[in-house]
């Protein structure tokens, strides 16, 4: 019924305008047809905030309708001047004018997918990022270290490393970098509080530790029954102040601190690197996550197995399975068997 009465309105406007004017009606008549009868696609986005008279304008600047004055006048009998939405949509010049508002007022904006993995560190979601077109990866990764919107969730470390969820996302063309930032840090926390409900009770250094923690399960683990068993290596090395020697954490120097490709293999040079994420140089800790963990590493830290192991090597690259163990000698042993084994 609201759309047959909008309809009955414009069209007893037309009919008065074209009793009163006559002839003088018929460019009106005109200017709602389309601009140009070809099909070439056009992205035109609507910003933040922009008047009907604005966005009217860069219509008619870009040539998709031929009159920014007859947009308004039936954009105000629609009752719409205030019901643009912000976003980049895709018009074609061929489109008339009824067609072009609609699309602004009711139609969907564009929208681009990307998918973050597990594991990827945040120069590896920046990259990401810049190849589909949603944000330069310089200024992704500027903002990432921006203290006011760690601030805002609480994060006490100098990045947003560890905490931009891998998922599935769906962003809008344009779409502002912090607000990219901020959807994979508010998914991160949405699934933080599933996995532990009370972390809020947790310090920030104990929950900063636990992420720590889960960032490294993430690059060791290739089976998921073998994460929290992982971890639990992991946390007994740190209860008796023993080097964590992960490495994990001196790959991520080489790759996303000194910009070198990864390597499967470190040299006794890597080993000595001289940085606070260096495992095998310093005790404790990395100064930071090495990797945005998934749910798996994550449930591995806030849930480590109960084990007296102390060491861990692949035993079978096939299947990622490895082999734990208590002594050292046992852990030369394993080392010495499994190698010859592939």
């Amino acid at each position: 019924m609201g759309k047959r009465h909008t309809g009955l309105k414009i069209l007893f406007l037309f009919i008065l305008m074209a009793l009163i004017g006559g002839t003088a009606f018929l460019p009106y008549y005109l200017s709602l047809a389309p601009a140009s009868d070809n099909d070439e696609e056009v992205l035109f986005q609507v910003k933040q905030g922009e008047s009907l008279h604005l966005i009217a304008d860069h219509l008619k600047s870009y040539n998709l309708i031929k009159s920014e004055k007859m947009l308004i006048i039936y954009s105000r009998i629609r009752k719409t001047s205030v019901s643009f939405r912000a976003g980049t949509y895709s018009l074609k010049r061929g489109m008339n004018l009824k067609q072009i508002h609609d699309s602004l007022v009711f139609g969907e904006e564009i929208r681009l997918n990307i998918v973050i993995p597990e594991g990827w560190t945040m120069r590896q979601i920046a990259e990401r990022l810049e190849e589909k077109q949603l944000a330069d990866a310089d200024i992704f990764l500027e903002k990432a270290r921006d203290p006011e919107l760690l601030a805002e969730f609480g994060i006490p470390a100098d990045s947003f490393e560890g905490y931009l969820y891998p998922d599935s996302y769906s962003f809008p063309m344009n779409y502002p970098v912090e607000e990219i930032l901020k959807s994979m840090a508010r998914n991160f926390f949405d699934h933080i509080s599933k996995i532990y409900p009370d972390y809020r009770d947790m310090t920030e250094k104990q929950f900063h530790d636990k992420i720590i923690v889960a960032s490294i399960v993430e690059k060791e683990y290739k089976r998921v029954d073998e994460a929290p068993i992982i971890a639990s290596v992991f946390f007994n090395r740190l209860r008796i102040n023993i080097h964590l020697q992960s490495c994990a954490t001196v790959n991520y120097i080489i790759t996303d601190i000194q910009g070198r490709p990864h390597t499967d293999t470190l040299y006794k040079s890597d080993l000595e690197i001289d940085s606070p994420y260096n495992t095998y140089k310093y005790l404790g800790l990395p100064k930071g996550p090495v990797a945005n963990p998934g749910p798996v590493a994550l449930n591995a830290a806030f849930y480590p197995a109960n084990t007296n192991y102390y060491f861990f090597v692949l035993e079978d690259p096939s299947t990622g399975k490895h082999t734990f163990t208590t002594y050292l000698d046992e852990h030369i042993e394993a080392k010495y068997r499994n190698k010859k084994n592939y």
